[in-house]
């Protein structure tokens, strides 16, 4: 028995000999930026990363964002400049691939740019062009989805129609969904819900007529299941709509965000603009995770959200300590309220504006520094 036990020994010691090597020999790390670092619109980032293999070689590596590729590496020298970045959250990863096929990838780094709050997970949710971005599409502006079903026919493109400050919208257009189910036009993009998560969604549109729309979270693969879903109907003026929440009760990387825009096969164009889904979760609170950022340079934020009813928040960074004034003015330069005056320390503040007992119309609001910096922006009311 003994010497049985000795074969099968040897037997197992030679057919784990014979398989490939796993992917412990092989690693690939993100080295920098630092995983929450934040930076401005339009920023250059330097991807520094590490790549090894204890025996073979490194065949491919190829640098993700939010699970799109963005470039192929030298495995040699893998680093990589990422240029004129827009606004946005971004999850960097890197995949590496050995002579053996085995496949590791890194863990996330995630980077914040232009402003964009870290609780905010919509990617390019202004639908700002990047031609620099792979894959880039004019009919489809990353990282959207615009699909179609069922032979149906619709169009999407930018237009500078933007319903928020400073911003472009999508403008969807329907040329034949008769016949075709209601899911048959859908812009998406690729979301991650987390257990115990409360999301809350907001976004701005403008349809030439009513138009009712659904807003989704549902999966991308198998049945292609939904976990939560609302019905909108859309109106013929500018406005803001949300917050539309949902509590998730599961843990799923391919989720799609889609808005599903031929509910009732109806053929009125639209805008959509200025998407936020804020992942509320009880352990980060918003404040605490907009405060807790280091200090940077003067920055005056767009409010959130834009347009609004009644109440909006301003985001603004102090490089350093000082007596600060931010003030919102009426279209005639008039001042109509003080929203913080005062010493400050150098860091990140939000405040809050309700304008209930102020009409609809635009804005303006104003942050000034004793130190001789100024910014202003612009703000809508719709009621």
């Amino acid at each position: 028995m003994n010497r049985l036990y000795q074969i099968i020994w040897i037997v197992l010691c030679v057919l784990l000999w014979l398989l490939p090597l796993n992917a412990e020999g092989l690693a690939v790390q993100i080295t920098g930026p630092a995983d929450g670092t934040s930076y401005n619109t339009g920023a250059t980032v330097n991807i520094e990363i590490s790549l090894s293999v204890t025996s073979g070689t490194i065949e491919s590596a190829e640098l993700y964002q939010n699970g799109w590729l963005v470039s192929d590496l030298d495995a040699a020298s893998p680093n990589y400049t990422w240029n004129n970045i827009p606004a946005g959250n971004y999850q960097l990863t890197v995949k590496a691939v050995d002579d053996e096929d085995n496949e590791v990838t890194s863990d996330p780094v995630t980077i914040h740019v232009g402003g964009i709050l870290k609780y905010d997970r919509a990617i390019n949710g202004e639908f700002i062009a990047n031609e620099s971005v792979t894959p880039w599409r004019w009919d489809s502006p990353w990282p959207w989805r615009f699909d179609t079903y069922e032979n149906a026919e619709a169009t999407i493109e930018l237009d500078n129609v933007g319903l928020s400050d400073d911003t472009s919208s999508a403008y969807i257009t329907f040329q034949d969904i008769e016949g075709r189910p209601e899911w048959c036009v859908q812009l998406m993009q690729q979301f991650r819900l987390q257990e115990g998560h409360k999301y809350e969604i907001y976004f701005s549109a403008w349809a030439l007529a009513e138009k009712p729309i659904q807003v989704t979270f549902s999966r991308d693969y198998g049945d292609f299941g939904t976990y939560w879903y609302t019905d909108i109907t859309l109106s013929d003026e500018p406005q803001e709509y949300g917050p539309y929440t949902y509590e998730s009760t599961v843990d799923d990387s391919l989720i799609m965000m889609k808005f599903v825009l031929s509910i009732g096969l109806n053929t009125t164009e639209l805008y959509i603009d200025n998407v936020r889904i804020l992942d509320i979760h009880p352990s980060t609170p918003v404040e605490e995770d907009i405060t807790s950022r280091p200090p940077g340079k003067f920055r005056l934020m767009q409010n959130y959200p834009n347009p609004f009813n009644p109440s909006t928040t301003i985001p603004f960074e102090l490089a350093e300590a000082g007596s600060v004034e931010l003030v919102v003015y009426n279209m005639l330069g008039e001042k109509i309220a003080v929203l913080a005056s005062g010493m400050h320390n150098a860091g990140s503040y939000t405040v809050h504006w309700n304008a209930e007992n102020f009409p609809t119309g635009i804005y303006f609001y104003k942050l000034t520094t004793d130190h001789g910096t100024s910014e202003t922006k612009k703000l809508v009311l719709l009621k």
